[in-house]
């Protein structure tokens, strides 16, 4: 298990993976936040807009620890925590009442894309 330098490098190496994969699922320019050993309430990841990204990796990384962190430090953006054990998948932490505001955006999107597309068949 990484200690001191070592486990700051694993965290800044997850952090990096989180803003990679936001740019390219989001086309959006995430990146690692600006952070000093003294704290901040910079996320670990900016560039989501509307969203407050924090990470945590490790052998037993403190899943409500980093939500509290998030929603503590937000502002007004959603809180997201993105925790991944070792070789185990990462797992993404948010508040019930985000995820269904999401969860409802997205249906009412599927559901409109079903309306269009069943829309173009009328024609």
């Amino acid at each position: 298990m990484p200690s001191g330098a070592g486990a700051r490098r694993k965290g800044h190496d997850w952090e990096r993976e989180v803003a990679r994969r936001c740019r390219e699922t989001f086309g959006v320019d995430a990146h690692r936040g600006a952070q000093s050993r003294q704290g901040s309430d910079a996320p670990d990841v900016t560039g989501v807009p509307g969203y407050h990204i924090e990470c945590k990796v490790g052998a037993r990384p403190p899943f409500e620890q980093a939500l509290r962190q998030a929603q503590a430090d937000a502002a007004g953006a959603v809180a997201v925590a993105v925790v991944k054990p070792d070789r185990r998948a990462p797992v993404v932490l948010m508040d019930f009442e985000d995820w269904l505001k999401m969860a409802g955006l997205a249906m009412e999107t599927e559901m409109a894309n079903k309306w269009l597309d069943g829309a173009d068949d009328d024609r």
